[in-house]
């Protein structure tokens, strides 16, 4: 069964990959889905970061970050 995550990947120097999903039960199972969609806004601020001058910053200075794909204009 394939499981929903959020992958991020950086092709830089050294290239990383995460992957956010949630944590499976002793059982086996894995009872909260909506985990992995918490990473959505985080996901969607790389590019603002990215974009932001070098240096500590905090959300103030990136303003609302907008979830793509689930809001529509």
């Amino acid at each position: 069964m394939r499981q929903a995550h959020y992958r991020v990947v950086m092709h830089g120097n050294p290239p990383l990959e995460v992957r956010v999903m949630g944590g499976m039960e002793a059982d086996g199972r894995r009872p909260f889905h909506g985990l992995p969609w918490t990473a959505l806004v985080g996901a969607t601020a790389v590019p603002a970061v990215c974009d932001a001058k070098p240096g500590v910053i905090t959300h103030l200075e990136l303003g609302v970050v907008q979830p793509h794909g689930l809001v529509r204009p």
